[in-house]
């Protein structure tokens, strides 16, 4: 079963550029963050899969981007975990549910949740 299943990783780095008043001064503050996101998949039998996975972005709230009063709604944590169940009770058709947590909170302090489930039926040509 351990060749059957996956598990994955993958970390980033990354700079975003933005203008956060284009009115006032056309120049570009730059937003510094650093993303990671890990799952595993495993297959239970021949027509029983899951997958469970975790992936977050923390920006740096120390860069001008992130003082900017006009960024202050802007993602400083995003962090979301997932697990989904995939079944395939005959050879063309996959059902499957799947259950997500999510939080963010910006710059500016503010705590959002996000719960969230989801059903998928699929019939492959």
């Amino acid at each position: 079963m351990f060749n059957s299943s996956d598990h994955r990783y993958f970390i980033k780095y990354f700079n975003t550029f933005l203008n956060p008043s284009m009115r006032k001064s056309y120049s570009i503050e730059q937003n510094e963050a650093v993303a990671v996101q890990v799952g595993a998949t495993y297959k239970f039998s021949p027509q029983l899969r899951s997958t469970l996975a975790y992936g977050a972005l923390f920006a740096d709230d120390g860069t001008d981007y992130a003082r900017a009063i006009a960024n202050v709604d802007q993602n400083e944590t995003v962090q979301q975990a997932w697990i989904n169940f995939i079944y395939s009770p005959v050879k063309p058709v996959d059902l499957g549910i799947e259950y997500i947590n999510g939080e963010r909170k910006n710059f500016d302090g503010k705590k959002f949740s996000d719960d969230r489930v989801g059903f998928m039926a699929r019939y492959s040509f």
